[in-house]
């Protein structure tokens, strides 16, 4: 990014903190065209055969880069599966007391009572 750039898009910031939206549209737009010139003479520079070399600068233009993590000495997947079972499961859980048949007969969770749900 050039210095002028950088000028110009300071300037569109202070014409939006002073609420000259339309001013600052303007430069936002002209702003736009110059980075559009500026990509594509980048792009230009490259063989249109070379594809990899295309998505390269595709990539240096974006700020993109690939980042390949690297596990720390120790860590296996199977290490990590078994930490987040762990801190996922619940000790304290108990299972509903009532079977599918014993609700049928008239025998309810106190949580499905019509009392609940604010009705007498």
């Amino acid at each position: 990014m050039t210095p002028a750039l950088k000028a110009l898009l300071r300037r569109k910031n202070r014409l939006l903190r002073a609420v000259r939206t339309d001013e600052a549209s303007a430069l936002a737009r002209r702003i736009g065209r110059i980075i559009k010139r500026r990509n594509s003479a980048h792009l230009r520079e490259t063989e249109k055969t070379d594809v990899k070399h295309q998505w390269q600068k595709v990539r240096q233009i974006t700020g993109r880069q690939s980042h390949t993590a690297e596990m720390p000495p120790g860590v296996t997947a199977d290490l990590l599966n078994q930490h987040y079972a762990s801190v996922s499961t619940d000790k304290l859980y108990q299972q509903f007391p009532y079977t599918t048949d014993q609700r049928v007969s008239g025998v309810s969770h106190p949580r499905q009572t019509p009392s609940h749900y604010g009705r007498p």
